[in-house]
C-alpha cells in the first residue's frame, strides 16, 4: 500500500476508513496466520475494535477467534 500510495494510486483520505485499513493491517499481521481469517472478516473486526465494541457476534468460529485474539468477546447468535 505504501508504494501504492507514494506512486500516486491511492490517496489517503483520513477519516475512519483510513484507521480502519491500519488496525486491519496490524490484526492480520499479527492474527491471520494462526487464525485463517478472510479479509473482510478481518475488516469487520478492526471497525468494531476501533468503534469501542465489546461484544462482537458472528456465526463464524474463525472470525470469533480473530474477535478473542484482539480483546473482544465473541457471541455466537
Amino acid at each position: 500500500m505504501e508504494n501504492d500510495i507514494a506512486a500516486g494510486l491511492l490517496i489517503s483520505s483520513g477519516g475512519l476508513w483510513h484507521r480502519i485499513f491500519g488496525e486491519a493491517e496490524s490484526i492480520a499481521a499479527n492474527h491471520t496466520p494462526a487464525v485463517g481469517c478472510r479479509t473482510l472478516d478481518v475488516l469487520h473486526v478492526a471497525a468494531a475494535k476501533l468503534v469501542g465494541v465489546t461484544e462482537f457476534c458472528s456465526f463464524d468460529t474463525r472470525q470469533g477467534d480473530l474477535v478473542k485474539k484482539v480483546g473482544m468477546t465473541a457471541v455466537t447468535p
